[in-house]
């Protein structure tokens, strides 16, 4: 049983790296909807990447809770979601699509490259 438990913990870290990887290009992309005027389809894939972080944010508690040591800055992670917030009530479609690009695409791109787990605490 606990292997199997532990299985599924090594397929939800290939699922977060896999899944992170391509956040960095949704946030260009993101960005782009924005400069263009394509509200609808920016809009929507904003509330995609929002949903994206809560499962982040739930897949590291998982793992947390198994004993893995996580180096994923979810703190980082909670600020960029509340400036992006922030700028949605402003309705600064500018500032928005800059946020996605600089900001959030950096983010997840550093995220790639330090990753997420750096092992498991307790053997």
């Amino acid at each position: 049983m606990e292997l199997d438990i532990e299985k599924e913990l090594i397929a939800l870290i290939e699922s977060l790296n896999q899944y992170t990887s391509k956040i960095p290009q949704g946030c260009i992309k993101i960005a782009e909807y924005l400069r263009l005027n394509k509200r609808d389809k920016a809009f929507s894939s904003i509330g995609d990447f929002v949903e994206g972080m809560e499962w982040i944010s739930d897949s590291i508690n998982i793992l947390e809770r198994n004993d893995y040591l996580i180096i994923f800055n979810s703190q980082k992670m909670k600020e960029l979601l509340k400036e992006i917030n922030i700028v949605l009530e402003q309705q600064d479609e500018n500032l928005l699509a800059d946020l996605f690009e600089y900001e959030a695409a950096s983010f997840f791109e550093e995220v790639n490259q330090l990753g997420i787990v750096a092992d498991k605490t307790k053997k």
